[in-house]
């Protein structure tokens, strides 16, 4: 927990110099989603299912995104709580329909593992790092892709994607 808390001073910073008028600027549910992907490293892969919400903007262009993802595989079980802040990078909706993002935010990550020679438990706050693009399809729904960095005493890289249903 020790390591954690510069991370939570961070983020804790991050959060405190947005301008008070536009902290609460859009807070709502604007979508909801199922997720999928995979963890790939050399010391754990797994298959990832979850979800996520689009809980609003904190600011123009920065979106709230809590997300859950339960990973199967490699003789161990994970489970992530996560939350992050995504910039949301203008485009011009006539000529691209692809709208990139970059973000990052904490998540509370836990494996149990049961190997042979290794059946324990790790569970650590980890810093994540991502970015992909979301792809509206229609008024209702659209689909995104992304890929995650989570940096903690195991780091590992992510692929995911899926579909968000839009309010």
């Amino acid at each position: 927990m020790a390591r954690a808390l510069p991370i939570l001073l961070i983020a804790g910073t991050l959060i405190s110099i947005l301008p008070s008028d536009s902290r609460s600027q859009d807070l709502q549910i604007m979508a909801y989603g199922v997720r999928a992907g995979a963890t790939l490293d050399d010391d754990l892969t797994q298959l990832l299912i979850g979800g996520q919400v689009d809980a609003g903007r904190l600011a123009e262009n920065v979106r709230l995104q809590p997300f859950v993802t339960l990973g199967l595989g490699d003789d161990a079980l994970s489970f992530m709580l996560a939350g992050e802040l995504h910039y949301l990078f203008p485009v011009d909706p006539a000529r691209s329909r692809v709208e990139p993002y970059a973000g990052a935010g904490l998540g509370l990550s836990h494996v149990n593992y049961d190997r042979a020679g290794r059946d324990d438990d790790s569970t650590e706050i980890a810093l994540l790092l991502a970015g992909g693009v979301d792809v509206p399809v229609q008024r209702w729904w659209g689909w995104f892709g992304e890929v995650r960095f989570q940096i903690a005493d195991e780091s590992l890289f992510r692929l995911e994607g899926g579909i968000n249903w839009q309010y």
